[in-house]
């Protein structure tokens, strides 16, 4: 995959996949183009965010130390010699990190909110194929076209969800539009959250290698329906991700210990609304006991399965590769441990590959944008080629065109 970036400057740099590219413009710095920065003349998305990270980084002693990057950044500006190759080298890591900091932050946050989502949708679709089973028949092939499951589904996830979805998969697909709920001020600040993701450009693509024994144990499909299995998956690798990208975050950004206010606190520049409230609620909605944590542990296995297998414990190990994307930005990260390094090689691997891309969905709730998010697998790449996003903001000149 290739980025070609024009910019009002004349300067076209290329971007290779499998690297950490942040952006061409932070990847390519060199001392003239970071006085441009700092002097305002080169704006950089998410400028303000990657200044308020604090990162960690090794000292004299070889021991960590805490990093404030907007302090570090004023420095390196205010020094009557700021020409010098080695200060300049170490102010471009650091920015570099706070950048890989800002983004990962972004992807595990958004995630987070769609696994919520997910669980909530896949409950759901279980209770309303048992609301059917109890009066009637249904074709289990067809039960996602089915009218009366629709309308049941659509009532029991009324005000209950923050996106809409457009599900497309091998083994199947529908689309949920949800009455979004404004009332709450926790449900209004997330949908405050994504509505600047959709003006932001948010896409996420996956690439993961499951045990099916293993997620048999821990997750119910009690209609062996295909579609619910791979939902089932998206819940595991989403839930595997957050946890890829956490461990990253606790040993290069914030030891956050689970707070969610420590972990995302430095994106409050980046987003509208009452952010401060929201992560400070989502803390307090932990503590009283709702399984609001930044991730699961699926530990307990269901009746009747394998007793052997050992817990799902979020270690990561099911996503090979992950690369995330806003605001013309991009970063990836890559998983350097297996499947077989906890449940051994004697099982079915799969592998697959989920694209997650988020668009502006309805009308506008209340002056607030409503995004939907479509899921699209392997099968589906043509959906996400040749596709052009804004950088800058919506009216900059500059343009990424992903080819």
């Amino acid at each position: 995959m290739i980025f070609i970036i024009y910019s009002h400057f004349s300067v076209i740099i290329l971007c290779l996949s499998g690297v950490h590219c942040i952006s061409s413009t932070i990847e390519n710095l060199d001392l003239d183009g970071l006085k441009l920065v700092l002097s305002g003349e080169t704006p950089i998305n998410e400028w303000d965010a990657a200044m308020d990270q604090n990162i960690i980084q090794k000292d004299a002693n070889d021991s960590n130390t805490t990093v404030n990057v907007g302090e570090a950044v004023d420095k390196f500006k205010q020094q009557a010699n700021n020409n010098d190759v080695t200060a300049f080298e170490s102010i471009r890591d650091t920015i570099k990190t706070a950048y890989h900091c800002t983004l990962r932050k972004y992807a595990s946050l958004s995630a987070f909110f769609v696994l919520r989502d997910l669980l909530q949708i896949r409950s759901n679709i279980t209770t309303a194929i048992n609301r059917i089973a109890a009066h009637t028949s249904f074709d289990r092939e067809t039960i996602f076209k089915n009218e009366r499951f629709k309308e049941i589904l659509s009532q029991l996830t009324w005000e209950k969800l923050h996106l809409d979805y457009d599900f497309n998969f091998v083994s199947g697909g529908f689309q949920l539009f949800a009455t979004h709920d404004f009332l709450l001020k926790t449900s209004k600040e997330i949908h405050k959250v994504w509505a600047d993701m959709v003006k932001k450009t948010f896409g996420l693509e996956i690439n993961y290698k499951v045990y099916a024994d293993v997620m048999k144990t821990k997750f119910t499909n009690e209609y062996a329906l295909p579609l619910v299995d791979t939902i089932n998956e998206l819940i595991c690798v989403i839930n595997e991700a957050i946890q890829l990208l956490d461990n990253f975050i606790v040993d290069n950004c914030v030891p956050h210990g689970g707070s969610f206010e420590s972990n995302f606190e430095s994106l409050k520049s980046g987003v509208q609304g009452d952010f401060m409230w929201l992560i400070r609620q989502l803390d307090k909605m932990k503590v009283v006991g709702t399984n609001l944590g930044l991730y699961r542990d699926f530990t307990k296995s269901l009746p009747d399965t394998l007793p052997e297998i050992d817990a799902i414990h979020a270690s990561g190990v099911f996503v090979e590769r992950l690369e995330f994307e806003i605001s013309g930005l991009k970063t990836d990260l890559t998983n350097f441990r297996s499947p077989a390094d906890i449940y051994g090689d004697s099982f079915d691997e799969r592998i697959g590959e989920i694209k997650m891309k988020l668009v502006e969905s309805t009308e506008p709730q209340d002056g607030v944008k409503i995004g939907k998010m479509f899921f699209r697998d392997e099968s589906h790449k043509p959906f996400f080629r040749h596709r052009r996003t804004r950088l800058i903001s919506r009216d900059d000149p500059d343009l990424c065109i992903i080819s």
